[in-house]
């Protein structure tokens, strides 16, 4: 028997008792729906084991997976922070971040590096506030900020020229919508251009990446590609 099911509703009769025969079809009707209803949904439908980094989940319910899913609390998420990162001037140092919240795993074990665990459409944000010293001030600190991506400069930087009028609140902010291959390394770098006495030179950092949506490939044609020069642009 052919089921009605997923492409229609089964409307069975109802059967009274001590007044209908009950033939063979009233049975195998129902096995037949059954079965197919069982193929469409597949084997415990109320587990995910295609969440982005082949991770899986157990939701109890069909319906407490469609929410969750719709929601998008599976989406993966990073967020890191690091406070007092002490700066060697004249060059670009890399930041270590403690992750406050990160439940795919995406940085490694010493925080200066995140790896993005599905191809799709992320966001990136990174932001820097500096602490102003008087021989910073003033010899007019050159301050940036940049994201690399697979350890390349890809363009993806903001500078601040210290002064009297923004040394109370010195900052560096990128924020970038990619669409990114899987396995995407993201690192972020401060530097802090200034002649001056060594002395100690501080930042709190943050870092944001989380994925908006997943895609079918990068079109190579449109990504972000690394700038020729480094140093000189801002």
């Amino acid at each position: 028997m052919m089921a009605n099911y997923p492409k229609g509703i089964w409307a069975p009769t109802t059967k009274r008792g001590w007044y209908n025969i009950l033939w063979a079809a009233h049975m195998n009707d129902l096995q037949a729906e059954l079965d197919a209803a069982q193929r469409t949904f597949g084997i415990n439908p109320h587990r995910s084991n295609m969440l982005p980094g082949g991770l899986s989940r157990d939701y109890r319910t069909v319906e407490q997976r469609t929410t969750e899913q719709a929601r998008g609390t599976d989406t993966p998420f990073y967020r890191g922070q690091a406070a007092n990162v002490s700066i060697v001037a004249n060059t670009w140092n890399d930041v270590a971040f403690l992750p406050m919240s990160d439940s795919y795993t995406l940085a490694n074990s010493g925080g200066t590096v995140i790896t993005l665990n599905e191809t799709g459409l992320w966001f990136l944000a990174a932001r820097a506030e500096y602490k102003s010293t008087g021989h910073t001030l003033k010899n007019s600190a050159r301050r940036k900020l940049r994201i690399l991506l697979n350890d390349d400069d890809v363009g993806l930087r903001d500078f601040t020229g210290e002064k009297t009028e923004n040394a109370f609140a010195l900052h560096n902010h990128i924020s970038w919508p990619e669409v990114l291959a899987e396995g995407t390394t993201v690192r972020v770098q401060t530097r802090t251009d200034v002649t001056a006495p060594e002395h100690t030179m501080l930042a709190n950092i943050v870092l944001r990446a989380y994925l908006i949506r997943t895609t079918s490939g990068v079109i190579n044609s449109s990504a972000i590609r690394a700038i020729n020069n480094t140093e000189e642009i801002l």
